[in-house]
């Protein structure tokens, strides 16, 4: 829990209330992180900072959040133990795509294709 985001543990903690105000620059920063994370194949790692950086407005971690629920791609990354969520992906992605993310639109169409 220590290497996770603060704004996710503080909301994990039970902290009162709905919106963070992380600056777009740490929201990049954190995305960053969580792709790192998620080549390392640390998954939950991952997701936690792809939460905090879409939290912070990264549209991008919206997409990062979907590859990682996404099926195929868990697949693609040989991850053991974890199964994907076509359901959740799809939503990461349709949120992605409304927030003008690139790489939503095929992702979803790709999605859909199966």
């Amino acid at each position: 829990m220590r290497d996770q985001p603060s704004a996710l543990r503080a909301k994990e903690a039970g902290s009162p209330g709905a919106a963070l105000a992380i600056p777009i620059d740490d929201g990049r920063r954190l995305c960053a992180e969580g792709l790192v994370a998620f080549a390392k194949g640390d998954i939950a790692t991952a997701r936690a900072f792809f939460v905090s950086a879409a939290e912070a407005g990264d549209a991008r971690a919206l997409v990062a959040l979907g590859d990682t629920f996404d099926p195929t791609t868990l697949t693609r990354l040989g991850v053991v133990g974890l199964r994907g969520d076509g359901a959740k992906s799809r939503d990461y992605y349709a949120r992605a795509l409304a927030a003008g993310a690139a790489g939503a639109r095929e992702r979803l169409a790709a999605l859909a294709a199966k």
